[in-house]
């Protein structure tokens, strides 16, 4: 477990700063699920070899995933996100 220094503290993303994050980018466990999430706005999801598609966009400074249900997730940042994509 690593230490944590006060720079890398949780902190709430702006639209544009999620947008920037997420846009053309995978996010994936690397075996049973992954998100696609497409510039154009088109979420592909694949999760345990079933195939789903969606949409996603950003209001509010909100994540917002539109895969058959109403949701909404705020993202937020820890530490170095890049990390996490492939």
């Amino acid at each position: 477990m690593s230490n944590v220094s006060a720079e890398e503290k949780l902190q709430r993303l702006t639209g544009q700063q999620i947008r920037a994050k997420f846009a053309g980018m995978e996010l994936t466990d690397e075996a049973h699920w992954g998100e696609v999430f497409e510039r154009n706005g088109t979420l592909t999801i694949t999760s345990m070899g079933h195939k789903s598609v969606g949409k996603w966009r950003i209001q509010t400074d909100q994540l917002c995933l539109d895969t058959g249900k109403n949701r909404a997730e705020a993202a937020t940042r820890f530490g170095s996100l890049e990390r996490m994509w492939r």
